[in-house]
């Protein structure tokens, strides 16, 4: 009988042990055997888009991703990640003892495939509020009007075809408008000249469906006035909601309300515009991090700002802001860690944190019109690349998978 519960005794005595060592193991400590001693270490876990790219640590082949390496000294590391077919991506970090250091990393391809999405032609280009969709018009004669391409994500992107919301009518050319969406994404304020000509006894407004075709145009100059006033109320109370977010910052959260309070709907209305920035306060999509211009004017001739509002880590201490390069134009891709930036003839990606720019495309292209897919896993450009001159501009992609 003793020698049942002393075997038993020492069966739970090593189980113990056994989860001990598990547990000791899971939170990076390692017996040094020289100095006899428990070192503290920590652990590394690496995932990147795509898998499967090499790891170095210091200049040394390590892994591959998506991989967790242990037992690592409290220090920085030079990390660096390649895959064949996509850009370098490098960054130095810290690993400190007993905790896990997570890397997330995007690499990007390299040489980005190109896909037409038009053959007919494309101009005025303007992406609705959500991003799932983008307006345009085209003079070809079999179509001529305004159309609109669905960018949401969902299986088969490239299958969905674009559909036409508006014809061009005899006295009515769509390829010259003033359109702005609705804050629902759902409606389109197209402003427009009877057979172009000059003056408000030649302006008519409509207000379009996204979703059909619109053959029965109704003028809605009487109450335009009061649909804009009520559109720019909407985006003023979610604007004024995400400000209360900028309570870390109290500076800027005061600066932005002033700005905010000045923007009445009113006056925009009167204008005959929309504002969906009233503040230039650009908001990645998890509103966590919010894009500022340094230029006063609102223009990123000067560079720009990122604040981080909110880390999901809160071990881990992260730097209030970060300096952006300056472009003619820079806007969040859909997944919250990146930015593009659009130069004259160059369509760049940067870490919101500055780090790992990388130049995803380097030929011409219209306008400065570049536009994220709703899923971040492209960009919408447009440019033609038929030399003669005449030759209208189409609708491009630009694959970042």
């Amino acid at each position: 009988m003793k020698k049942r519960v002393i075997i038993a005794i020492l069966v739970i005595f090593f189980v113990l042990l056994s989860a001990c060592a598990v547990i000791f193991y899971a939170r990076g400590f390692s017996f040094n055997f020289q100095s006899k001693k428990i070192d503290h270490t920590g652990l590394l876990t690496i995932t990147t888009k795509p898998e499967g790219a090499q790891v170095f640590l210091d200049g040394r082949l390590t892994s591959a991703t998506n991989t967790t390496i242990t037992y690592l000294k409290p220090k920085k590391y030079n990390l660096k990640l390649t895959k064949d077919g996509y850009n370098p991506w490098e960054k130095d970090i810290e690993i400190k003892a007993d905790l896990t250091t997570e890397v997330e990393a995007t690499l990007y391809p390299s040489i980005p495939e190109l896909k037409p999405l038009t053959l007919t032609g494309a101009d005025n280009l303007l992406a609705s509020p959500d991003g799932n969709k983008l307006l345009y018009s085209t003079n070809d004669e079999k179509g001529a009007g305004l159309w609109i391409l669905d960018m949401s994500s969902g299986p088969l992107p490239f299958k969905r075809t674009p559909h036409q919301i508006v014809k061009n009518a005899q006295d009515l050319n769509f390829s010259t408008i003033q359109a702005t969406w609705s804050p629902d994404s759902q409606t389109i304020w197209v402003k427009i000249q009877i057979n172009k000509a000059e003056g408000e006894e030649n302006t008519r407004n409509f207000l379009l469906d996204a979703g059909k075709l619109n053959d029965k145009l109704v003028d809605v100059t009487a109450t335009l006035e009061s649909t804009l006033s009520s559109w720019q109320d909407e985006i003023n109370k979610q604007e004024k909601l995400r400000i209360k977010k900028l309570e870390v910052v109290p500076d800027l959260e005061k600066q932005s309300q002033e700005a905010l309070d000045k923007q009445t709907a009113s006056n925009s209305a009167s204008l005959g515009i929309v504002k969906y920035c009233p503040c230039d306060l650009i908001w990645s999509a998890d509103e966590r991090k919010v894009l500022i211009p340094k230029a006063q004017d609102g223009n990123f001739g000067e560079g720009a700002t990122v604040w981080i509002l909110k880390d999901t880590n809160p071990l881990i201490k992260t730097p209030d802001k970060f300096d952006i390069p300056p472009a003619k134009k820079t806007f969040w891709l859909p997944d919250s860690k990146h930015l593009v930036l659009v130069q004259e003839k160059e369509i760049q990606i940067i870490e919101f944190d500055g780090f790992n720019k990388v130049t995803v495309y380097s030929q011409n292209f219209e306008n400065g019109y570049v536009f994220p897919w709703s899923d971040g896993s492209r960009l919408i450009i447009l440019t033609t690349f038929n030399q003669s001159a005449d030759a209208s501009p189409n609708l491009y992609s630009i694959n970042l998978d």
